[in-house]
């Protein structure tokens, strides 16, 4: 790493510490920091003296090393799945001690760098690494391939913070070594990873395991991924993180309930990621009482079935202000009719709602001031019998969801525009609608039946006296994509919609078409094609066609749906984080 490099990553650290650096016209630059401490360096890369990279301060070097160490900090180890063949890589934090014996001295005196452990390392860097830890908490990442925990000759156990398990085919009898090791009190986070390439028998029995020979546990942290056939039966009184993952291809009847009891003895929880499990049995139903978890922040449910989500929903006593994703959801087939959404406290205060019934997949998110509920479920919406049961669902949604609290609704239906009439009168406390809706279903020319136009069907609706009687802000999104294809604005019942809301008293300050949404191209002439159909609607000044551009509203990215703390001890793959569209 030249000196050049080292000086440009301290300045980009120094700023991102709000550090304020005044840069005279000589070479010297004055690092002025808070508060009121000054230090002086003379510019690394004009000084040519053997001795100039010992000017930085041990405590800036130190954050320079955490900068270049940072795949060393959180690697590939700290993943929770694919971790065949990760290693805890300490090469580049070796390369560090062997620039000068400056750095090698400042390395080697901050124990932190030193604490992280492979048992498939060499024995001798191993006990380097734990000399040098000094009386740092300890992390361990153990292979089941790897040296045993009993073959090392130095203790780890007082100060083991964090263990990371991973199960390999070659070695998947795990039981012995997580049932006979005793852990200490120190022990914050545990993860256990098993190969996929595993084969576990489909009809094998959910066992409950006691981890390390205790029936109470100390842990902060416990993540178990593709591990099918056993759970933890330990209680875990300070439990804060759960992450499970029960693997692929399971038809167990007992696993839901062996879930629910380990829900019942970890009463802390705060963030719970749970993942394929079984298919629901009558006999796997959860015994009553409800499991409270009244500390819960975040949920995440993700690939089951929707029967089963929706037992162990009702299962739980959570908190009002939390917020809960059901992801990768699918409904049995063989079910005439999608079972109704329960109720549940986190959409009390839902006073934003978006319907998304796209492609092959529904999303519902329904959000409070600080609370929510996201649904992503699979349909072959091509399929009569999964369009009918889709649309029965949504419009019984006014059972488990306080609709006439929602203020703002944004939708996108493809085309379901048969929903609408019978949807939108249920929002009678609604102030803003936005809609995005596709070119093929509004088009001005080509194979387009006018009754799939849902923005058609949103005018008609709205021009119903008492429907939407607060509405406010209307906004009508055509999506075209890189095709300038000529969208129908259906100006015609636009203008019905504004005359009749007029006579009736409800006149909608704000009407914008963007009739190009999205779009990646530019012209005058289909522009103006589209303005030509605006005659009807040129006297009501509350309506504006808006010019090509991005997406208004809808769909974007969500704030109150990123949890960092969710990540905290742990690498969440990506398809567990919220997808947007486009």
């Amino acid at each position: 790493m030249s000196l050049k490099t080292i000086e440009r990553i301290l300045a980009s650290l120094l700023w991102k510490q709000n550090l304020a650096i005044y840069s005279p016209p000589d070479s010297t630059r004055e690092l002025v920091v808070a508060p009121r401490k000054t230090v002086l360096l003379t510019s690394l890369a004009e000084d040519k003296g053997p001795c100039a990279i010992h000017r930085i301060p041990p405590e800036l070097l130190i954050v320079i090393f955490k900068d270049v160490l940072s795949d060393y900090f959180r690697g590939p180890t700290f993943r929770i799945s694919s971790r065949d063949d990760a290693r805890v890589d300490p090469s580049s934090l070796i390369s560090i001690t062997q620039v000068c014996r400056w750095w090698r001295d400042v390395a080697i005196s901050w124990p932190l760098l030193w604490s992280r452990l492979d048992n498939n390392a060499h024995i001798a860097q191993s006990a380097t690494f734990f000399l040098r830890s000094q009386d740092s908490p300890l992390s361990v990442y153990f292979t089941t391939t790897g040296r045993p925990l009993k073959d090392i000759d130095f203790n780890i156990g007082c100060r083991l913070r964090r263990l990371d398990i991973t199960v390999l085919p070659e070695a998947s009898d795990i039981f012995p070594f997580i049932r006979s090791l005793a852990v200490p009190d120190s022990l914050q986070c545990c993860t256990v990873n098993y190969s996929r390439f595993i084969q576990i028998p489909p009809d094998a029995d959910v066992e409950r395991v006691s981890l390390f020979g205790a029936s109470v546990l100390p842990l902060k942290a416990l993540a178990m991924h593709n591990v099918a056939n056993w759970i933890p039966a330990n209680s875990f009184p300070h439990l804060t993180h759960l992450y499970l993952d029960f693997g692929v291809g399971r038809g167990d009847a007992t696993q839901l309930v062996r879930l629910v009891d380990l829900l019942r003895n970890a009463p802390k929880v705060e963030y719970l990621l749970v993942s394929n499990i079984s298919w629901m049995h009558p006999q796997s139903s959860p015994r009553p009482p409800l499991v409270p978890l009244r500390h819960l922040c975040f949920f995440l449910l993700a690939h089951t079935s929707i029967e089963v989500a929706y037992t162990l929903l009702s299962a739980i006593a959570m908190p009002r202000h939390a917020y809960v994703r059901l992801d990768g959801m699918y409904a049995d087939p063989r079910r005439p009719n999608l079972p109704s959404l329960p109720v549940l406290p986190v959409v009390e205060e839902t006073n934003r709602l978006e319907i998304v019934t796209e492609a092959s997949e529904l999303r519902l998110v329904a959000e409070g001031p600080s609370s929510g509920l996201w649904m992503q479920m699979d349909f072959d919406l091509r399929e009569t019998g999964d369009r009918h049961r889709l649309d029965t669902w949504l419009l019984s949604l006014h059972t488990a969801l306080p609709v006439r609290n929602v203020a703002t609704l944004l939708l996108s239906l493809g085309d379901h525009a048969n929903l609408v009439p019978s949807l939108l009168p249920r929002f009678t406390g609604v102030t803003e609608i936005c809609l995005v809706t596709h070119i093929q279903y509004e088009r001005k020319t080509g194979p387009t039946d006018a009754s799939w136009s849902v923005a058609r069907a949103l005018y008609s609706a709205l021009a119903i006296p008492n429907v939407c009687p607060r509405l406010r802000s209307l906004c009508v999104d055509i999506a075209v994509g890189v095709n300038p294809l000529i969208p129908n604005i259906y100006a015609s019942f636009l203008a019905d919609m504004m005359i009749s809301r007029s006579e009736n008293g409800l006149s909608v300050p704000l009407v914008g078409i963007q009739a190009f949404a999205g779009s990646r191209w530019s012209g005058v002439r289909p522009f103006d094609e589209v303005e030509d159909q605006m005659t009807p609607v040129e006297h009501f000044n509350e309506v504006q066609l808006l010019p090509p551009g991005p997406y208004l509203e809808p769909f974007l990215e969500r704030l109150c749906w990123v949890f960092d703390e969710f990540e905290k001890y742990w690498e969440v793959e990506d398809v567990y984080k919220p997808m947007y569209a486009d």
